[in-house]
């Protein structure tokens, strides 16, 4: 990773969520690249059970808040420096996570641990994760918003630009026909001093 990154920890595998829970450590676990699916956490249980975890963008290698290698810096953003696709991906940047349970098939909880868990889980997942999306929701509906407000002036402005235009075609096109007046007008007059100068010969 970079120096100048900033390191995530997060818990992925959870195989002792209780105390009273038996060990159950990891036996392996390993990286894998896939072409279509990015790096994925495989891990050995050990109960010998693989588990196939699909590591997001956040974690992959070069990843400095550009999607997918492209910087979009919004013109509209004039208070701030960081491209809205920065913005949204750190309203979304998550400080817990519920990690995936793989404790040992002996282990045996009351339905007071179980509800614990649920509790915790439900508000990790109200807090970390629907809170996060609503927010950047309606950031994203504030944004469309704006943009679609700059297009209709921009639409007006384009309309009032033809409309100039137009009137400026049909100006040059009476100042054209002006200038063959004038120009026939001219040619006339110089006939007529031709003439009044033959004359006095």
């Amino acid at each position: 990773m970079p120096e100048e990154k900033e390191c995530v920890v997060e818990h992925l595998v959870c195989t002792k969520p209780l105390h009273s829970c038996p060990l159950s450590p990891v036996l392996g676990m390993d990286v894998v690249t896939d072409v279509t699916l990015g790096p994925t956490l495989l891990v050995l249980s050990s109960e010998y059970e693989f588990t196939a975890l699909p590591i997001g963008l956040q974690y992959r290698m070069g990843l400095s808040g550009d999607i997918c290698g492209v910087s979009v810096t919004s013109p509209l953003r004039r208070h701030s420096r960081e491209p809205f696709s920065q913005h949204i991906a750190n309203l979304l940047q998550r400080k817990a996570s519920n990690p995936l349970l793989k404790s040992s098939s002996s282990a045996e909880l009351s339905q007071q641990e179980c509800f614990r868990l649920l509790s915790r889980t439900t508000q990790v997942l109200r807090e970390e994760y629907i809170q996060r999306q609503d927010h950047a929701r309606r950031e994203i509906d504030t944004r469309i918003a704006v943009l679609a407000e700059h297009k209709e002036h921009q639409l007006e402005d384009v309309q009032r630009l033809m409309e100039n235009r137009q009137a400026l075609k049909e100006h040059a096109h009476t100042v054209a026909e002006s200038v063959e007046a004038a120009k026939d007008y001219h040619q006339k007059l110089l006939r007529r001093y031709a003439d009044y100068v033959l004359g006095c010969l």
